[in-house]
């Protein structure tokens, strides 16, 4: 029995139906983290939002600040407002996945058949909805910037493909703009030039000089984007490392293993990083530190192995093309690892690779083709079950921060003026989800409500012979605050 989904894609209110469905979807799993306290970089971002700075973290965000600066000013200190947007941008985000893998089914696939496209791309969408990765992107107070960023580069790549499809202008005039609007909103939206660079070397067999010639706006858009941030905002990371090719090539690496295995298996990410750090670059001793404390990693990582080389058995331009993407996607940050937030654009890539292998099964093995939809739905329920028990960590993290802070500004609203605090041993993270780190400058201002009095963090304690009387160390271990 066929079923016919292409009436659905003649529909006018189409893609109109197809949010309000990913909508419930989102609200459904994640409306019971609206009102989260504030965590890790959420101070910051407060602050900046306050001050309407244009940047925070030392990166440049414009676009997702702007939106925090008036979200700050009619809302306050409610975060509600904020995830609100966060759930409704990852509905959109899900809509923009379909039909950008319903142009990239059209474009790369062999089937004829539209109604298959259809069904695909509506598959797509939902594994999107539901990916466990996807839990500390929403929620995450701070994130709004991922989203946004996520949102226009799958847009940009989308009217990239629908120009290269038609030959429209207006289309590479939506790409322009929405490759703007990703870079405005997070910078390692640079990374779709390459996307598009290798997609017209090897895809459309395009020259180096013709892609020159038909893509410069987007140079030049990349080139004022770099002078708008140097005038506004001329800081980068400043990271203190010993460049050591082999040590570089060898992270790389691990932090790879990670990306790719992440989409499969929820782990606590935060505690394979710590494993990480105790190996530095020699893969040999964080292997050996891994499969020592926390030996189920390993079995995940060969597990996700078999099946990425499941999946090229036989060569598939869909599932290449996403693999590349992914790569590609990861490249900003192939450095870092132990943070899920950064795998939200990458996923994109990881649902179209599922979805495109599920139906690679041959046309007459209908055991075979039952067989592998039954582990998809497997799969999906194990997303779900994983997502809300990352969102319950989230939410218990959440609780601790609130529990935290409000123990701080009861110990703290009576020191004198010009008191300094140094906190020790703040908490962390609860189960890979973050708790206090950066961002305890801001809470006299916001929570104390003083300006007179300054917090910092223990390690940022001068070393001098002779302390003044108005510093204090709080032990969060005894919840108390001892004069130094």
């Amino acid at each position: 029995m066929t079923y016919d989904f292409s009436f659905l894609k003649k529909k006018k209110f189409y893609n109109v139906y197809l949010f309000f469905f990913f909508l419930i979807i989102s609200f459904s799993l994640y409306f019971r983290s609206l009102n989260n306290f504030f965590v890790l970089d959420d101070f910051t971002f407060i602050k900046a939002s306050s001050a309407g700075s244009l940047a925070a973290n030392f990166h440049f965000f414009p676009i997702p600040l702007l939106i925090y600066r008036i979200v700050y000013l009619i809302f306050g200190l409610n975060p509600v407002p904020v995830r609100c947007l966060n759930l409704v941008l990852n509905a959109s985000v899900c809509v923009v996945v379909c039909n950008l893998s319903y142009r990239i089914f059209q474009l790369f696939g062999k089937e004829e058949d539209d109604n298959a496209r259809i069904l695909k791309s509506f598959l797509c969408g939902l594994i999107f909805s539901l990916l466990f990765i996807h839990v500390e992107t929403v929620i995450y107070f701070s994130e709004l910037h991922e989203m946004l960023f996520t949102l226009f580069y799958a847009l940009a790549l989308y009217f990239y493909f629908t120009f290269r499809l038609n030959k429209q202008r207006k289309y590479s005039i939506f790409l322009i703009l929405f490759y703007a609007l990703s870079l405005f909103s997070k910078e390692s939206a640079v990374t779709l030039v390459l996307c598009i660079f290798l997609s017209e070397i090897f895809l459309f067999k395009n020259k180096v000089a013709g892609f020159l010639s038909g893509y410069y706006h987007l140079l030049g858009v990349t080139f004022l984007f770099v002078l708008i941030r140097l005038f506004f905002f001329s800081k980068f990371d400043k990271l203190d490392y010993t460049f050591n090719l082999i040590a570089i090539v060898k992270e790389i690496f691990k932090n790879i293993v990670f990306a790719f295995t992440a989409f499969w298996a929820s782990l606590d990410f935060t505690y394979l990083k710590d494993l990480y750090k105790t190996g530095d670059a020699d893969i040999v001793i964080t292997f050996k530190s891994v499969l020592e404390h926390y030996p189920v990693a390993i079995v995940v990582v060969l597990i996700s192995f078999l099946l990425y080389i499941l999946m090229f058995i036989k060569r598939d331009k869909i599932i290449s093309v996403s693999f590349v993407f992914i790569f590609i996607a990861i490249s900003s940050f192939v450095w870092l690892t132990g943070y899920e937030r950064y795998m939200y654009l990458p996923s994109i890539g990881f649902c179209i690779m599922i979805i495109q292998f599920s139906f690679k099964t041959p046309a007459g093995s209908r055991n075979l083709k039952i067989f592998v939809f039954a582990l998809l739905i497997i799969f999906s329920l194990y997303n779900i079950y994983s997502l809300i028990q990352k969102e319950e960590n989230w939410k218990r993290a959440s609780e601790i921060s609130f529990e935290t802070i409000s123990q701080i500004v009861s110990i703290t609203k009576e020191l004198p003026a010009g008191s300094e605090v140094y906190f020790k041993d703040l908490p962390g993270d609860y189960k890979g989800a973050w708790i206090l780190r950066d961002g305890i400058h801001e809470v006299p201002e916001f929570f104390v409500k003083r300006n007179d009095i300054k917090f910092y963090y223990f390690y940022e304690m001068p070393v001098i012979e002779k302390i003044p009387n108005n510093v204090y160390v709080y032990d969060y271990s005894d919840g108390k605050i001892y004069a130094k």
